[in-house]
């Protein structure tokens, strides 16, 4: 079972199996925000508490050689060492994703299903003419002011 230890850097971090079960078996290598283990690309916490691929061959081949002179890595090697690490780049991660326009659209199809449902409703009985004389009658019998008397020239 993976306890959590990382031995490449001798971290070793003991975890919850809920966060084991969600990391797989890629390796813990420091303390997570929040004190969490998780992978998340975020720019004002970039360094997240899981490397993002699971470890192959390839990687530890990758690490072995990190260990050594960079000078002598090739661009490329840099690159494949930095991909097993993060799953972004700076610049990927701040990246416009467009993401505004889906919501605008969401707002504007709102705002449309709400114009349409103002619009085309049937209007509540109250408006029709004969509720409306009803009304008036109502409000000239109760005689809470004269302004409607006023109003239809009914002054006493």
């Amino acid at each position: 079972m993976n306890d959590g230890c990382s031995n490449s850097n001798n971290v070793c971090l003991r975890l919850p199996d809920q966060y084991l079960d969600k990391i797989g078996k890629r390796e813990i290598v420091g303390d997570g925000r929040k004190g969490t283990s998780y992978y998340y690309d975020r720019a004002d916490y970039p360094m997240p508490t899981v490397r993002f691929p699971e470890p192959t061959n390839e990687i530890n081949n990758l690490h072995q050689t990190e260990r050594g002179d960079w000078k002598k890595m090739s661009i490329d090697e840099r690159k494949a060492l930095y991909r097993a690490s993060f799953c972004q780049t700076f610049a990927e991660i701040q990246a416009p994703t467009c993401e505004f326009k889906k919501h605008f659209g969401v707002f504007l199809l709102f705002i449309a299903m709400a114009f349409w449902v103002a619009v085309f409703m049937n209007l509540p009985i109250t408006f029709d003419e004969e509720h409306k004389k009803a009304q008036l009658k109502r409000m000239i019998d109760l005689e809470p002011s004269d302004w409607v008397s006023l109003q239809m020239g009914l002054s006493k």
